[in-house]
């Protein structure tokens, strides 16, 4: 049997070639790779002693042609890598296309969808969804339903998944300064690279020193009196330095100048906040703080974590703490100041302070994500309880803000931190061992009775409107403790109420999520500016609504509690509907207990009906419509 052969080209016409083809090739052996390996190099490999260079590349099958003809050298060579080198820069030429038309397709989907005033299909009235199986958010079934995650590890999930800048801003910089816009989804603008010190105090004086001072006196009136970080005779030397001519501060300490105008503005104005915190964030970040960190580092640090709370980005912040702790150790603010040799008496105090101020945070975000305490070991102690003026002496220059010196409301916060971190070493243990829970709760409240009378705050007491400004300040200071105590009263037996309907369980945790929200119905309708830069209260009030909402669901309509749990599940939700375009992780919380809500009422109904079906044999008129 003969094979006959193919179809022959015509003379006109010529041959195909497969020019197209990709071949793996061993360079510069010029041999094909089922003939040439590392572990058995070809002999041209071993004449020229480069096997350890010996790499597979994709060449077309005409260049490798012309790399096994024999008279082939280094030009051949050489033209073959320029072939290579098009075609790969005609692929990423296409690539770049491509990523532009899809960038451009996304950002006008994104403008369309806020143009019509509904952020996602989910959103839309026609788009109604089944709420037995929990509260759907797009990408996952969260709050409530059988396979709902326990609630502090996904409070992550209420923030979009969008890049962060944090990291970004200490590896580059674009080429000019963008402000924040609807479709971008970095914190901060981005500064060019040559922006320096100079450029910062340029930006000072340009907002002048009457705005400035009109900040700095905001900050002291209604920020620093919650987040007294730094000593006031510390930042006034620097800020000072700032508009003396003839001065050069450092960039860490402008910094930290530029975070604190950045809080004063946000509490007044809020004109220029954003832009004080990215110039703030950029001086960290050509100050080589990596390789010789400050105190004003930290301190800047722990200013741009209170701003990061108030624009709903913790979730950014929370990587960086990992930094921030491992700069503190860097500088041994873990130890102990005793340790140190030749430190000053101020100097030890500030970095107790400093160190307690990271713990402190640390803490209050390891309660929020429902992570173990990761501070590692430390045995710095607590600071004194003395003023400003008694630590840096009281004739040693004028200090313009001398009435906010003390650090009592810093040093109760510091030491309920502590109280924090036991409950929160405990609540990976067993949930049945009432004995512990018992004890740590007496021990929270034996501390509570022990603050000074001022200090422990009486939801039945009124506030006056006689009263001084450092009363005031006093009566916040007093009403945060009080949220704090009774949150971790709720933290202790939350897990718990989950588990068994004890009452030794659910009463407590009930009585405290009533009272948390009591206290963050005074601090948002009395003071709504402080209300903003307090730390993680938002997320407090939202745990404490979730637990009125398992009260509600749980108990019977002549439960003492259910009446209690109904006023402070609608105060909560008035709040939040309120304050919900403060930012992104608010108004989630807010879709959210608007949206359980409604779940809420149609269960209150049901159960309603049926228990007053049950107790007068009739059918009654509905309670709720």
């Amino acid at each position: 049997m003969s094979l006959s052969p193919g179809p022959q080209p015509s003379e006109g016409t010529k041959p195909r070639q497969a020019r197209h083809r990709v071949i793996q090739t061993c360079l510069p052996c010029h041999r094909a790779k089922r003939k040439c390996n590392r572990r058995k190099p070809c002999s041209q490999c071993l004449r020229r002693h480069m096997t350890g260079s010996c790499v597979y590349e994709a060449v077309s099958e005409a260049d490798l042609q012309r790399l096994q003809d024999e008279d082939a050298g280094l030009a051949a060579e050489n033209e073959a890598l320029r072939s290579r080198l098009r075609d790969l820069e005609a692929a990423m030429t296409d690539f770049r296309e491509q990523l532009r038309e899809t960038k451009g397709a996304l950002a006008r989907e994104k403008q369309r969808q806020n143009n019509n005033g509904w952020n996602d299909e989910v959103s839309k009235p026609g788009a109604a969804r089944d709420d037995r199986g929990g509260v759907y958010y797009g990408r996952t079934y969260y709050l409530g339903g059988p396979a709902a995650p326990d609630l502090l590890q996904r409070m992550l999930s209420l923030v979009p998944n969008e890049q962060t800048d944090m990291l970004f801003a200490y590896s580059g910089a674009s080429n000019g300064l963008h402000p924040p816009d609807a479709l971008t989804a970095y914190a901060f603008p981005t500064f060019p690279a040559n922006y320096t010190v100079k450029d910062a105090l340029d930006a000072l004086h340009t907002m002048g020193r009457q705005a400035a001072d009109s900040r700095l006196d905001a900050f002291y009136e209604l920020v620093d009196c919650v987040h007294h970080y730094v000593p006031t005779p510390w930042l006034m030397q620097r800020y000072e330095q700032c508009w003396d001519a003839e001065a050069e501060p450092e960039a860490q300490e402008v910094a930290l100048i530029c975070s604190v105008l950045a809080l004063g503005d946000l509490v007044s104005n809020n004109e220029q906040s954003w832009f004080l915190l990215a110039v703030s964030m950029q001086l960290l970040r050509i100050s080589n703080m990596f390789a010789t960190p400050t105190l004003d580092t930290i301190h800047t640090f722990c200013y741009i974590a209170v701003y990061l709370q108030h624009e709903g980005r913790i979730s950014e912040y929370w990587p960086m703490l990992g930094l921030v702790i491992r700069l503190a150790q860097s500088l041994a603010l873990h130890r102990d100041p005793s340790t140190i040799s030749n430190l000053a008496p101020e100097e030890s105090e500030i970095r107790r302070r400093l160190f307690w101020v990271v713990a402190a945070q640390e803490t209050a975000l390891s309660v929020m994500f429902g992570r173990p305490n990761g501070m590692g070991f430390f045995d710095c102690k607590l600071p004194k309880d003395i003023g400003d003026d008694e630590l840096f002496g009281a004739g040693d220059g004028q200090v313009a803000h001398a009435a906010c010196n003390e650090i009592s409301y810093q040093l109760y916060t510091w030491e309920l931190g502590q109280i924090t971190r036991t409950i929160m070493d405990g609540a990976f243990g067993d949930l049945n061992d009432m004995t512990h829970i018992k004890a740590t709760e007496s021990r929270i409240w034996a501390w509570f009775e022990s603050l000074p009378a001022h200090f422990r705050f009486d939801p039945l007491a009124e506030l006056h409107d006689d009263y001084s400004v450092e009363s005031k300040k006093r009566y916040v200071q007093s009403v945060l403790l009080y949220i704090i105590v009774n949150h971790n009263i709720l933290v202790l037996f939350r897990k718990p109420l989950l588990a068994n309907a004890n009452p030794a369980v659910r009463n407590p945790c009930f009585e405290a999520a009533f009272a948390v929200a009591a206290g963050w119905k005074i601090l948002q309708d009395t003071f709504p500016k402080m209300a903003r830069i307090t730390f993680l209260h938002w997320f407090r009030a939202f745990h404490a609504a979730l637990i009125c909402l398992v009260c509600i669901r749980t108990d019977g309509p002549q439960s003492e509690f259910r009446g209690k749990a109904l006023n402070a599940w609608n105060s909560c939700l008035r709040i939040f509907a309120r304050i919900k375009d403060q930012n992104t992780s608010i108004s989630a919380c807010w879709r959210a207990l608007s949206r359980l809500n409604v779940v809420m009422k149609k269960e209150m109904e049901a159960t309603d009906y049926a228990d007053n079906l049950g107790r007068s044999g009739s059918q009654p008129s509905r309670v709720l419509g």
